[in-house]
């Protein structure tokens, strides 16, 4: 362990603040989700989230070679209580692990928004389902 003491109630803080923000931006991607399939266009569904999977796995190929995080503040004091707490070595085996499962997600993402027909594709799911997905995840 490091020398630097770090404050377990800031720590909590942030983390709850963080949780927060992935909670906002599961509530948006919920919302795109249904405008695309509430307007039955699955190829734009699939390129929205082929780019999104592309801009983490630059973000991951980044954070693996540089050691410097892309984000907020909040994220940012995250990383390095991360990397104080685990060690430098771990840190690195984990980060290296979550880039190449991102870029293997991405290059599927890619293969499958390039081969599959989307014009045989129907999206027909029940308008309730979606309302339960966004009040589970505001919940949460």
């Amino acid at each position: 362990m490091s020398e630097k003491q770090w404050d377990i109630k800031e720590v909590k803080r942030m983390k709850k603040k963080k949780l927060f923000q992935y909670n906002f931006v599961m509530v948006f991607i919920s919302l795109l989700i249904s405008y695309f399939i509430a307007n039955d266009s699955a190829i734009i569904l699939c390129g929205v989230f082929c780019v999104i999977f592309w801009l983490l796995a630059a973000n991951s190929l980044y954070i693996l070679i540089t050691e410097n995080t892309i984000g907020t503040s909040t994220s940012r004091r995250l990383k390095e209580y991360d990397k104080d707490r685990l060690g430098k070595k771990r840190w690195r085996r984990n980060t290296l692990v979550q880039a190449i499962f991102i870029n293997l997600s991405a290059i599927g993402m890619t293969w499958f928004l390039f081969v599959i027909d989307f014009d045989s594709i129907t999206l027909n799911f029940p308008w309730s389902f979606f309302h339960l997905l966004v009040v589970g995840s505001v919940i949460i």
